[in-house]
């Protein structure tokens, strides 16, 4: 929605939920099946020689990975469901961002930020991952990072986007901040989130 000079824009918790679950549906299930693979093929394999010598325990191994992979698939899958967020609302103007979730209210002046960047792209170290990272964002919207000024402590604003707003909402924060490049120690340290 746009009026008066403001771009505005909500998700809901629902929204979030269905996004994160149809994310994992549409992503992560294709890395399921290759790590269920390598977990009862390939992995007999590496050990052949134990396998002769000791089945018992190759095959026990093998379990294990399963009922992992199973495990950490079913508390990721139905994980997401369980994660209790109010509607997010933004508002960005000439004067700054606000931001709301429930009953928490907070409006930030330009000025207190020395830019932002964008989660999804902060791990791409090969372009396997950027290409994740990018269809992930066509799902589910994406994160971007508002960076506060100064401070022992990193203070980041986070920032959540619609799939169909992203590149407007980065295209509008521009005219404001700064685009920073994200690095692996851009967020280690001492930080704090706001509105994550």
């Amino acid at each position: 929605m746009q009026g008066s000079g403001s771009f505005t824009w909500s998700i809901t918790q629902e929204e979030f939920r269905n996004r994160r679950k149809k994310a994992i549906r549409n992503l992560f299930i294709p890395l399921l099946f290759i790590g269920v693979i390598a977990g009862t093929v390939g992995y007999p394999l590496l050990f052949l020689g134990d396998l002769f010598r000791d089945p018992k325990s190759v095959l026990a191994t093998v379990l294990y990975i399963l009922g992992g992979i199973v495990l950490a698939s079913l508390v990721l899958y139905f994980g997401t469901g369980l994660i209790r967020r109010g509607t997010y609302s933004y508002s960005i103007s000439e004067k700054g961002i606000s931001i709301s979730v429930g009953k928490k209210k907070k409006d930030y002046e330009w000025i207190l930020f020395r830019g932002f960047y964008e989660y999804l792209t902060q791990n791409a170290s090969s372009g396997k991952r950027h290409v994740l990272s990018d269809q992930e964002s066509k799902i589910t919207g994406g994160i971007l990072y508002l960076i506060k000024k100064g401070g022992f402590i990193k203070i980041f604003v986070v920032v959540y986007t619609e799939p169909d707003n992203h590149e407007k909402v980065i295209n509008i924060l521009s005219n404001y901040l700064s685009k920073e490049e994200s690095t692996l120690s851009k967020d280690l340290g001492l930080t704090r989130f706001e509105f994550k």
